[in-house]
Order: structure tokens, then C-alpha cells, then sequence
């Protein structure tokens, strides 16, 4: 069923193998990590600061656990999925989608109130399945610049964009010393998604 859906397949593998040098030359190269720092700060803030925020905006601590329970394991099967669709259809435009998938799902996360206890559902489902980018992000790397030089290339993008972690995780403790709640952060963090995901449906051909 799955390989007759309308989506986008997988592009060809790329002509040429691209050296370390080579790739930090290239506009791909900082459009894919600065859209992936993107949602690392984001992943940095909820690592953190996902029980706290929970918990100050009135959600009981057991339906908090659940909900983080939930995510994870909604995020095994998505991974799963995600990997094998990865080998049919376009790892740029799953990556895309589970970007959007991150960013409403933060979106609902800023939105959690005493009110509003039903939306820590909708963050948690939302957010395991965009955590399943973290495999097809790492296919697309090899598929986009070749595998002889991967290991480099990966590492070089990801000690870029690892540092979105810390930066996130310092900036949420910060903004709730400054404004006392974590609604603001995490708006900006769900806009950080959309940007990452606008980002990627930017990225250009490394052939071109």
C-alpha cells in the first residue's frame, strides 16, 4: 500500500563523491545544518524543560509521565515507518514533513494550560513521530554527498548544529527567569521548526 502513495520518490544518488572540503563550500551543506540546528535548539529545550513546563502550567505529574511515555513510544514505530519510506520516496521531503509534524507539535506544547491539560495528547503524538527524523536525516547526508566521505561530512554538520542543544536548553531557563512561564520559548521554538522545515524545501541539488 505504502509504495503506491502519491509522494515524492527518492532522487538518483549523486554523481560524484564530495570530499569534507568540498561540502563546506557548498550552500547545501549550511542550509541542511542550519535547518537542523533549528531543530536541535527545539529538541534541546524539550530534553530539558518539557516536565517543567508541564508541571507550571498546571498538568498533573502523572498525566505529564504519561505523555512523555507516550511520545516515546510513539517514536519507535515512527522510526521504523519512517526509515523504510526513506528507502522508497524523497528523505528531503519526509524530512520536511516531520519537521511540520515538530513544529505543531511544539505549537501545541506552548499552548498546554489548565485549560487546555487535553493538548499534551496532541504534543506527544506529534512529537514522537517528528523525532523520527534523526535516521532519515543521517541516509540523506549519505545519499546527497556519497558514502566515501560521510563519516566526516556528518560529523562536521552535526558538531554545527549539535550546538542548538545548549543554546536552546540555556535560552528556555533563561526566558522563564525573565517572563516566568515557558509560552514564549516555546512559540519561538515551534517558529524554528517552520523555518527548519522552509529551509529544506529550499535546498538545492548538490549537483547543480
Amino acid at each position: 500500500f505504502m509504495h503506491r502513495l502519491p509522494l515524492p520518490r527518492h532522487s538518483p544518488p549523486p554523481e560524484r563523491e564530495f570530499a569534507l572540503a568540498e561540502a563546506l563550500r557548498h550552500v547545501l551543506f549550511w542550509f541542511s545544518t542550519c535547518g537542523i540546528y533549528l531543530r536541535y535548539f527545539g529538541m534541546g529545550i524539550t530534553q530539558v524543560h518539557q516536565m517543567p513546563h508541564m508541571l507550571a502550567a498546571g498538568v498533573s505529574p502523572g498525566i505529564a509521565t504519561a505523555a512523555l511515555s507516550l511520545s516515546l513510544i510513539v517514536n519507535i514505530p515512527s522510526r521504523i515507518a519512517v526509515g523504510w519510506m526513506g528507502d522508497v520516496y524523497s528523505k528531503k521531503w519526509l524530512l520536511n514533513m516531520l519537521a511540520i509534524a515538530g513544529g505543531a507539535a511544539l505549537l501545541a506544547f506552548a499552548l498546554v494550560g489548565p485549560d487546555h491539560v487535553e493538548l499534551v495528547w496532541i504534543y506527544a503524538s506529534l512529537w514522537g513521530v517528528g523525532l523520527a527524523m534523526l535516521p532519515v536525516q543521517a541516509a540523506w547526508v549519505a545519499g546527497t554527498y556519497g558514502r566515501k566521505h560521510y563519516g566526516s561530512i556528518n560529523a562536521a554538520s552535526n558538531s554545527f548544529a549539535l550546538s542548538g542543544r545548549v543554546v536552546g536548553a540555556l535560552g528556555a531557563a533563561l526566558a522563564y527567569d525573565a517572563f516566568g512561564n515557558y509560552r514564549l520559548i516555546m512559540l519561538l521554538e515551534a517558529a524554528g521548526f517552520a523555518v527548519g522545515a522552509i529551509l529544506l524545501m529550499l535546498l538545492p541539488s548538490p549537483r547543480t
